[in-house]
């Protein structure tokens, strides 16, 4: 990489990550009151999780398409992180939350990409 570009690359995933966080955070609290049931909840939180990356993705790879590949591994590194700390989800969750993330995450910078060559 030319000298200084890793910087924004850096930058724009790690905002991104951010503004993934916030937005699941919202998507969580707005729809878990919906639902009394314990395992429902970790579906809707799993599949808000998924919604706050995909959009969050496209915007990455709309910057800078390194930044959407360092934000997949974010996702997959604190995912990691977060399961080796806490055993309290169960298997089915976890599996699917280091599945899901990278993979919403990779989906949205390819909508960033062939929405690039439309356009071209």
């Amino acid at each position: 990489m030319r000298r200084g570009a890793w910087l924004i690359t850096v930058v724009t995933a790690v905002a991104s990550f951010i503004a993934a966080l916030g937005i699941q955070l919202v998507l969580g609290f707005a729809l878990s009151p919906m639902t009394t049931s314990k395992s429902m909840r970790a579906v809707i939180m799993l599949l808000s999780f998924a919604a706050a990356l995909a959009p969050c993705g496209y915007v990455a790879a709309s910057i800078r398409l390194g930044a959407a590949r360092l934000l997949a591994f974010l996702v997959f590194a604190a995912t990691c992180a977060m399961l080796a700390i806490s055993t309290r989800a169960p298997l089915w969750f976890e599996g699917s939350l280091l599945v899901l993330g990278p993979v919403a995450t990779i989906v949205g910078a390819t909508l960033s990409g062939w929405l690039r060559r439309i356009r071209l």
